[in-house]
């Protein structure tokens, strides 16, 4: 059985060498890049490739981010590519569930019945 963790761990360490960074811009190009063809279903069939490559970006940003600015295994200047990493949910508001909206005044002469339109 593969364990998802030890992989992880093992493309993580890639990534912070020079061959790990060169990997992830090839895998940028292959998530940003459209195939040049006007087959039908074209970019259907070249989903599965770019869900592996920002899959494998995921993984390999993590590592990436943390390494960045340090100048450790030679990651300084314009050699950094740029990580993007994932949004994780946090929370932003303590109180009651909901905004109310406040609606204020119209123009001068509300016509509009306060909606500011």
């Amino acid at each position: 059985m593969i364990d998802e963790k030890l992989c992880d761990e093992a493309l993580q360490r890639f990534a912070r060498s020079a061959d790990g960074r060169l990997f992830y811009l090839k895998l940028q190009k292959v998530l940003m890049g459209v195939p040049a063809t006007d087959k039908r279903g074209a970019l259907r069939e070249n989903l599965g490739r770019r869900k592996l490559a920002s899959e494998l970006m995921a993984v390999i940003a993590e590592a990436m981010s943390e390494d960045i600015g340090d100048g450790a295994n030679g990651n300084t200047g314009s050699e950094r590519p740029i990580v993007f990493s994932l949004a994780r949910p946090a929370a932003v508001a303590t109180g009651p569930r909901g905004v109310r909206r406040r609606v204020g005044p119209g123009p001068a002469d509300g016509a509009t019945g306060g909606a500011g339109f």
